[in-house]
């Protein structure tokens, strides 16, 4: 199996439960297993990989491949399906004006939980946010260089993409190339864009068996 971050996924020979998240009819998504409602306050584990790009006009651009882990859950008392990215890990990353000074970049996670939320904004159209901007449940990075330290700090809105097949062991994507998906602020560069490179997505599934994680509107 081939991770990337952000991202193909071979087939995996595993027995595999399907976890859904349908939405009901008002568009609040669901999360369902075997195509059956989960129970309420029950969490169901998740994993995912692929690359994230942070562009900025003085600092310049730096890739990473990253994986993460964390949960969803049907709220007790209703709701939207959300949850938490608990585990984040960035690697390989990319940093030419780094290398330029001779140094090796990083991005490196921090704060962790950080909360996740689902929605659909539009009919057949889901959005998984992680954090905010300027509140509580920020996410925040820090990029190395040597002795310098960039945090980063907001949130980020992916677009979900339903798994290419129904084969055991295809992954559901988000995608963060769209306008708004996420700009993170710093504290004397300005805004760093986040997005998906060479139109490149996250992978996610269940963690478990490598269920799949859908997003629909329809019942089934």
């Amino acid at each position: 199996m081939t991770r990337k971050f952000l991202v193909s996924l071979t087939p995996l020979l595993a027995v595999a439960a399907f976890v859904v998240l349908p939405a009901t009819a008002q568009g609040v998504p669901h999360l369902y297993q075997n195509k059956v409602i989960v129970t309420e306050g029950k969490r169901v584990r998740d994993f995912g990989w692929g690359n994230f790009k942070f562009t900025n006009g003085s600092r310049g651009e730096i890739e990473c491949r990253n994986v993460f882990a964390g949960y969803l859950e049907n709220p007790a008392g209703g709701g939207a399906a959300r949850g938490k990215t608990e585990a984040w890990d960035t690697f390989e990353c990319v940093d030419p004006t780094c290398a330029a000074l001779g140094g090796t970049g990083e991005v490196i996670p921090e704060k962790k939980p950080w909360s996740v939320e689902t929605k659909e904004p539009e009919s057949g159209a889901f959005t998984v946010k992680t954090g905010e901007t300027n509140g509580p449940t920020s996410i925040y990075f820090t990029l190395k260089c040597g002795s310098e330290r960039i945090v980063l700090e907001g949130g980020l809105t992916a677009n979900y993409q339903a798994p290419q097949n129904e084969a055991i062991g295809y992954p559901a994507y988000l995608k963060y190339d769209q306008p708004g998906a996420g700009e993170l602020e710093s504290e004397h560069l300005g805004g760093f864009q986040v997005s998906s490179p060479g139109g490149q997505k996250q992978a996610f599934e269940g963690y478990t068996a490598f269920e799949k994680l859908e997003l629909s509107a329809v019942g089934f």
